[in-house]
């Protein structure tokens, strides 16, 4: 079922990595995307519709495109109290982690009389991707607009897929109220994605497009990145647990077995210099497996998953990094001195007591985290995603005479002759 793996660990992990780096995608799948995206930016509404009622809803219509301020207070109104309870508990963590992200700019006086400095703006418009259909996400909802949020965004749109019967999950539209989003659009898929980055008659363009999707979506967020920016294409999620001889291993299969079943493209990996614990594990996992629902998706993930015995922690240190995972569990004696060995991990988890799915709904990390080994050059979704820059600089008469002939002389040197004359002309 899995790969236990004891020699050349290294070189396992990086043909992995490799294989994912030569990942082109299915062709077809991108041919099909790039016809939709065309269809919706060069029509507008009406190749909108068209690709909504073929892949979403067959019911929706111009009248009924967008959930009305009604439908989301009547799912609002209904959620039971104790739904709602978890739900404003999520909310109040989240938004108390992403509050002490928020930067401030700066300005730094220069020479005599001069500064420079940053400021930050937040983005004017967002639009965030939350997958529905026959499913709810309400987690997408408060992860992906809370920080938004925290930034500034003044301006935040949901569009999530309808069912067949063109209504929006009641606990997707429970969870937009409680984070004060007004405006969910009825669309799924890549048809969504253009929307959001194109327009249409009556919506503006947005300025980024956030949240998790299919495979429809991931590819559709590829190829309109530069018309706007997007927070990053997601892959397959992925699990490593770093275990020694104080990890139990009923609580090494649950956490393993929670993240598999997420999809059959999942990975989980056990890496630990405890050999004793890796059958254990293996026997904790079918006894587990055995009255689970998604098990049939948690074994095909498995199947390509792999259990990695090492001789030391400084050995199964090596690995991680060389993983990049995107979830990260420490079970050790000591997991906070053990995280500091560790370069490239999108969320880490210390003890064993902390739980992924504490991550993925409540405590207040965000969970849209970087697949696949981008945590070697990504992190998680963040307030600074919402954020842009602006740099600023005020000169003084007095400076710019002094510094004149060196930047002229500077930009002589490159050959624009414009440059050198604009720094001797009176203001």
């Amino acid at each position: 079922m899995i790969q236990v793996i004891k020699d050349k660990v290294l070189l396992d992990i990086a043909g992995r990595r490799d294989r994912q780096k030569l990942y082109q995608g299915d062709p077809e799948l991108t041919e099909r995307v790039r016809t939709i995206i065309d269809d919706v930016a060069r029509r507008g509404l009406p190749a909108l519709l068209s690709h909504i009622q073929a892949f979403d809803s067959p019911v929706i219509k111009v009248q009924n495109l967008w959930v009305t301020p009604q439908e989301i207070d009547a799912a609002h109104a209904a959620l039971a109290p104790e739904s709602l309870m978890a739900l404003r508990l999520a909310i109040k963590f989240i938004s108390e982690y992403h509050a002490k992200q928020v930067p401030q700019g700066w300005q730094h006086d220069v020479l005599s009389g001069s500064l420079v400095g940053l400021r930050y703006q937040p983005l004017d418009r967002v639009g965030v991707y939350v997958p529905g259909g026959r499913a709810a996400y309400p987690s997408s909802v408060l992860m992906n607009v809370i920080p938004a949020r925290m930034a500034g965004v003044p301006e935040v749109v949901v569009a999530t897929p309808a069912g067949k019967d063109g209504k929006v999950h009641p606990l997707v539209l429970a969870a937009a109220k409680e984070v004060g989003v007004t405006r969910v659009l009825k669309a799924g898929g890549a048809q969504a994605v253009a929307a959001l980055a194109f327009g249409f008659e009556g919506f503006a363009p947005v300025d980024k497009v956030v949240g998790p999707g299919n495979a429809y979506v991931t590819e559709a967020k590829r190829q309109v990145y530069g018309v706007v920016a997007i927070d990053k294409l997601a892959g397959p999620t992925d699990l490593t647990i770093v275990a020694d001889h104080s990890a139990r291993a009923p609580r090494v299969a649950a956490e393993l077995i929670a993240q598999a079943e997420h999809d059959p493209d999942s990975e989980v990996f056990l890496i630990t210099p405890y050999a004793p614990l890796v059958p254990a594990v293996l026997t904790e996992i079918m006894r587990q497996l055995k009255d689970l629902p998604r098990k049939e998706i948690v074994e095909k993930a498995l199947g390509h998953s792999a259990f990695y015995e090492v001789a030391s922690l400084a050995q199964a240190y090596d690995a991680v990094n060389a993983l990049a995972p995107e979830h990260l569990v420490l079970m050790t004696e000591r997991p906070k001195d053990a995280m500091f060995h560790i370069r490239h991990a999108g969320a880490i988890f210390l003890g064993h007591d902390s739980p992924v799915a504490l991550g993925d709904y409540m405590i207040g990390p965000n969970h849209v985290l970087p697949t696949m080994g981008t945590a070697r050059y990504a992190g998680p979704l963040g307030v600074a995603d919402f954020l842009k820059t602006s740099s600023f600089t005020q000169m003084s008469k007095e400076d710019l005479k002094m510094l004149a002939n060196d930047v002229a002389l500077l930009a002589r040197l490159e050959g624009l002759e414009g440059h050198a004359r604009s720094l001797n002309i009176p203001g």
